[in-house]
C-alpha cells in the first residue's frame, strides 16, 4: 500500500503544471512546456532541472538515481513531441528500497 501511495504522489507531482494547485502554486512540474520545444542537450538539460527542484522540494524522502528522458517515436496531433519519462529512485532513510516512476507527458 504504502509504495502504491507513493507512485501515485510521484506520478501526480510530475503531471501537475505548476500553478495548477491552488493553495501550492508552486507545485508540480511545467514539463509540458517542453514537448514543443526542440529536443536539444539544452532541454533535455531543463526537464532534468525541473524534476530534480521539484523533487528537492515536495518529494524530499525520496532520492532521484537516474532520470531517463525518451521522446516518443510520432509528433502528437498538435505537433509537439510525446515524451517519457522514467525516474530510478530510492528512499532516503531505507536506500535499498529502490523503485521506478514512468510518466507519459502528451
Amino acid at each position: 500500500e504504502f509504495r502504491r501511495v507513493l507512485f501515485r504522489s510521484l506520478r501526480q507531482l510530475l503531471l501537475t503544471n505548476r500553478g495548477e494547485r491552488v493553495m501550492l502554486p508552486n507545485y508540480g512540474t511545467n514539463l509540458r512546456k517542453y514537448l514543443m520545444e526542440p529536443l536539444d542537450q539544452a532541454t533535455l538539460s531543463q526537464i532534468r532541472r525541473e524534476i530534480t527542484e521539484s523533487f528537492s522540494r515536495y518529494a524530499r524522502d525520496v532520492n532521484l538515481l537516474k532520470i531517463l528522458i525518451i521522446p516518443g517515436d510520432t509528433p502528437t496531433l498538435s505537433g509537439g513531441h510525446h515524451l517519457y519519462i522514467k525516474l530510478y529512485c530510492s528512499l532516503k532513510e531505507q536506500s535499498s528500497i529502490s523503485f521506478e516512476v514512468n510518466v507519459d507527458i502528451i
